[in-house]
C-alpha cells in the first residue's frame, strides 16, 4: 500500500483497522494532519492513497456502512465560495 510514513506511530493496526497510537479507527486525527501535511495540498493523490486503503478495509470487514467518510470523505476539499459575476447587468 502506499506511503503512511508521515503517520508514524499512527499508522493502521492490520485486522482491527484502528490506530496503532490507540487514537481510535484508522485514519485518526493525527494520521489525517499527517497525511495531509505530506501530501501538501494534492488532495488527488491523498483520495487515490486513501481509495486503496478503503478497499483493503472492505474486503477485510465488508458491510461497513461509514468506510468512504472514514477513508476518503475527509480528503475532499472544501467547496469553493461562489465567486459574484464581475459584471451585473
Amino acid at each position: 500500500m502506499g506511503n503512511i510514513a508521515a503517520a508514524g506511530t499512527h499508522s493502521p493496526d492490520p485486522g482491527s483497522w484502528d490506530c496503532r497510537a490507540g487514537d481510535g479507527p484508522w485514519p485518526c486525527d493525527v494520521a489525517r494532519e499527517s497525511l495531509r501535511s505530506e501530501y501538501q495540498g494534492d488532495r488527488l493523490s491523498l483520495a487515490m492513497l486513501m481509495g486503496g486503503y478503503l478497499a483493503a478495509f472492505t474486503k477485510e470487514k465488508p458491510g461497513s456502512t461509514d468506510s468512504v467518510a472514514r477513508f476518503v470523505g475527509w480528503t475532499r476539499s472544501p467547496r469553493p465560495a461562489a465567486t459574484p459575476p464581475l459584471f451585473q447587468s
